[in-house]
């Protein structure tokens, strides 16, 4: 039997220049994990197997025109790791996820070293959510009770 997503569990990735996000979802909604430096792969295994992890999604940097950015090579490889270790790997676009992590900070008053403390982490989570969202498609009002 095919678990529905929500039944799932996600781990995702958001890689940054030097440090790596990551979110994990409880049902249909992600949350923060916390963040890593950049080469943590063994934290990264402890993190699939403590949650249980069925696949991890890897947010690939992508320029504005949909081309790869150079940290996207870095990601891939990353990923070849994963799967080398038995993980199922799926990329998501992760355009914007920062900026939009970002700006709720602002929006809540938090200043910049703050926000540095932990964007990496609500990047990861804005684009675990997305792509949760994306995966779910369920309309509340096409709910049934």
């Amino acid at each position: 039997m095919v678990k529905s997503v929500a039944d799932r569990f996600f781990l995702g990735l958001d890689f940054g220049s030097t440090r790596i996000g990551v979110a994990r979802n409880c049902g249909s909604l992600a949350v923060p994990v916390g963040v890593l430096p950049r080469a943590s792969c063994a934290e990264i295994l402890g993190y699939i197997s403590r949650y249980s992890i069925d696949e991890v999604v890897i947010g690939l940097p992508l320029t504005l025109a949909g081309k790869e950015k150079q940290s996207a090579r870095l990601a891939k490889e990353f990923s070849r790791f994963l799967v080398s270790s038995g993980v199922q790997v799926r990329f998501f676009d992760e355009r914007f996820t920062t900026v939009i992590a970002t700006q709720k900070f602002y929006s809540l008053g938090k200043g910049v070293k703050q926000i540095r403390k932990c964007v990496d982490a609500a990047a990861a989570t804005v684009m675990l959510q997305l792509f949760l969202d994306m995966e779910v498609k369920v309309d509340p009002l096409e709910r049934k009770p």
